[in-house]
């Protein structure tokens, strides 16, 4: 991200200022994405990097495990998922995270 080729979304920077937020991602630039962040302003609780071949769900349930609860608040919403890879909202283990809401984010698609 460094680079100069990405770009931040400002709507999820919003959506990050208001709850506690995570970055769980495949790219390998934990430390780039942690400066990337920080220099425009947006403060995460963390960067989790996930192996290829492994569930991101692994990850948020090792960080949040109340996201495999049913119960509680919003008939259990617990977070919010958001990803630019159908592939990775439809994962049969993410899916079944009844505290989950999965969102598919494209940039410019309506």
């Amino acid at each position: 991200p460094l680079q100069g080729r990405h770009a931040l979304d400002s709507e999820l920077a919003a959506l990050a200022a208001q709850l506690e937020t995570y970055v769980v991602t495949r790219n390998s630039h934990e430390a780039d994405i942690k400066s990337f962040l920080a220099a425009r302003g947006v403060l995460v609780a963390g960067v989790c990097v996930v192996p290829r071949r492994t569930s991101k769900a692994a990850v948020m349930l090792a960080l949040r495990p109340d996201l495999a609860d049913g119960e509680g608040l919003g008939g259990g919403l617990r977070a919010i998922f958001v990803d630019d890879d159908v592939t990775e909202c439809c994962d049969p283990t993410v899916a079944a995270l009844p505290g989950l809401l999965r969102v598919i984010f494209r940039r410019g698609a309506a």
